[in-house]
């Protein structure tokens, strides 16, 4: 049997002004596509794009923040930080 392999599709979404470790995949809204989570590097605030892949073209929706939820402390460099997992969270 042949192994998968994966293919280059290029930059698919480019976040100039989020730093790497302040972005997470995960399925926000439960329609099975990871859909972009940044991490506010200012306030702690926690965004989403929902991907908008059709089959065909790549793409993410408007960025929106998730109401009520924040993440201080996740930066992953003091005693007191925490581990960031997001999980279907609709």
């Amino acid at each position: 049997m042949k192994p998968p392999s994966w293919t280059d599709k290029g930059v698919i979404h480019k976040a100039d002004d989020w730093p790497r470790k302040k972005i997470r995949l995960a399925d926000i809204d439960g329609d099975g596509k990871c859909d972009l989570v940044f991490i506010s590097p200012n306030n702690d605030a926690v965004h989403w794009r929902k991907n908008t892949f059709d089959g065909k073209a790549y793409g993410f929706g408007d960025r929106q923040q998730l109401a009520g939820l924040s993440c201080p402390n996740q930066d992953g460099v003091g005693l007191f930080d925490v581990a960031i997992e997001f999980a279907d969270i609709k």
